[in-house]
């Protein structure tokens, strides 16, 4: 029968298992950029508090992942490994996000959140998917309102701003054993993104792509 490919859920488009286009490898940049942008890595600060910060490990924009007859593609976002590096045994954690001085970037168009990842059979760990038209990626796009319907498993919890670009997250409820990410996530659903700022992770595609991986245990 035919495929359903509107990415109604990261669960579906994991378990579809046809990842045309594949996803960039590890080290496109995003992370290497973290210290430049001015989001030096966090430190522990105890059982309870650490310091999250969302621009280490950036999550890489995968190829087309599918596509349907009217030339719309769905593009997703995906982390590399089955695993992050990072370990929590704290079912809820109180995270410290910062990312005030990131260039290029109105810290005041962002909030973060918490995400649950979806692991794939193919060792990525997906972040989230939507909908594009081939004019949408052009890179003389005017500007693609890519967030307006993204797909994502968003993890419900409060954000309490100290600043701008300063947050206090934490999740309502426990976190169940499995693999989370903070992202960064506009505002204002009609954000408009240029594609080469998401190509070359920078400026509001660098907020965009980037993801702090950790596992809850």
């Amino acid at each position: 029968g035919e495929t359903k490919t509107n990415p109604s859920s990261l669960g579906a488009l994991a378990s579809h298992g046809n990842m045309s286009g594949g996803v960039p490898p590890s080290g496109n940049g995003a992370g290497q950029n973290a210290e430049a942008a001015g989001m030096a890595p966090g430190a522990n600060l105890g059982s309870t508090m650490m310091m999250a910060n969302p621009m280490i490990g950036g999550a890489m924009m995968a190829g087309h992942l599918l596509s349907h007859r009217n030339q719309t593609i769905t593009e997703v976002w995906a982390i590399p490994g089955p695993k992050s590096d990072t370990v929590i045994r704290n079912a809820q954690p109180v995270f410290e996000v910062r990312y005030e001085n990131v260039s290029g970037v109105n810290a005041d168009d962002y909030e973060p959140v918490l995400l649950k990842l979806e692991p794939t059979t193919n060792n990525f760990r997906l972040v989230g998917a939507t909908e594009a038209k081939p004019d949408d990626l052009q890179a003389s796009s005017a500007g693609w309102q890519l967030y307006s319907s993204f797909v994502e498993e968003r993890i419900p919890g409060q954000a309490k701003k100290s600043a701008a670009g300063s947050y206090q997250l934490q999740p309502n409820s426990p976190l169940a054993k499995g693999e989370y990410a903070i992202a960064l996530r506009p505002v204002k659903k009609d954000k408009k993104f240029s594609p080469t700022t998401l190509s070359q992770n920078t400026g509001d595609g660098f907020a965009f792509n980037s993801v702090w991986s950790f596992e809850v245990q």
